[in-house]
């Protein structure tokens, strides 16, 4: 468990660098050719920017709607590329200490006043959000300025007010959420990340369910040092088997993640949640459907 931000993002950078080796490949760090984490990365702020009420200007378009959730969601997205771009930039053995020693840097803007003090209103119109932090990070990125380049991700979660808190939660489950994709198959059948049909045949995607839970466990006032990778993966299996009536195989899971060596340590009524608890009704908008 971790109870300071510096063994916070540390734990985070060894979860990315172990996700990025199961879902891309050994060698993903040395052929930035094939794994361009900036073309990612400028990928991604376009969708924050989306997501902030941005139309661009020759598209003569309205500006799109204002999604406070999504922003938080493409913002970890953001996260991960972030980092791993970051990985990627450095070479050699010491490498690993290399990346310690930057997650020291980057804890100590977490104590800075963007990380401290979320906005006490924050209106969700367009125009109201200065999109030049968007530029200002890309800017930082695509000139590899990484210390610059967290400083502004720092200034797109106030934005977002989106403290440090719920950043770890959400990263955690959303790396979580890429690895338990794989083991039930999303490389080879990209539908598997629909857990359920509304009435209508829209399809809901498993990133709803997941950051749903997500929010419940912040509500409840879980301690940081209980969110874990492990236990997180574990939840997110659960809730797909309460939604989807599908069963999971932990130890197959576990395989696909050097993360989990380990058998996890989690409580028997956990374990056994998947196949004990209630399924409740899934709420989706003005939509409430209810499994049988």
């Amino acid at each position: 468990m971790f109870y300071n931000k510096k063994q916070q993002w540390e734990a985070m950078f060894r979860l990315q660098a172990d996700a990025n080796t199961s879902l891309a490949g050994p060698d993903w760090r040395t052929n930035p050719g094939q794994y361009d984490y900036l073309a990612a990365l400028s990928d991604e702020v376009t969708e924050c920017r989306l997501a902030a009420g941005y139309a661009p200007f020759w598209s003569g378009g309205a500006a799109s709607q204002f999604d406070a959730d999504n922003l938080k969601l493409e913002i970890v997205d953001v996260l991960h590329f972030l980092m791993s771009a970051f990985m990627q930039s450095i070479r050699g053995d010491e490498s690993m200490f290399s990346v310690i020693d930057f997650a020291a840097r980057v804890a100590e803007y977490n104590t800075a006043p963007v990380f401290r003090l979320a906005p006490s209103t924050f209106a969700a119109t367009y125009g109201t959000v200065d999109h030049s932090i968007f530029h200002n990070f890309l800017g930082k990125v695509l000139t590899r300025n990484f210390d610059g380049a967290f400083q502004a991700f720092a200034t797109m979660c106030w934005t977002a007010n989106m403290e440090f808190r719920e950043l770890y939660a959400k990263y955690l489950a959303k790396n979580a959420l890429n690895i338990f994709r794989k083991s039930i198959g999303y490389k080879q059948d990209k539908s598997v990340k629909y857990w359920e049909t509304n009435p209508d045949g829209s399809k809901v995607e498993d990133n709803y369910f997941v950051m749903s839970m997500v929010e419940d466990l912040l509500t409840e006032g879980v301690d940081e040092g209980g969110l874990t990778f492990k236990s997180m993966l574990r939840r997110i299996a659960v809730r797909y088997s309460q939604v989807t009536g599908n069963d999971f195989d932990w130890e197959h899971i576990c395989s696909f993640s050097e993360s989990l060596n380990d058998p996890d340590d989690l409580a028997d009524d956990l374990l056994n949640e998947a196949s004990s608890a209630p399924r409740a009704p899934s709420v989706h908008g003005d939509l409430v459907t209810s499994k049988s």
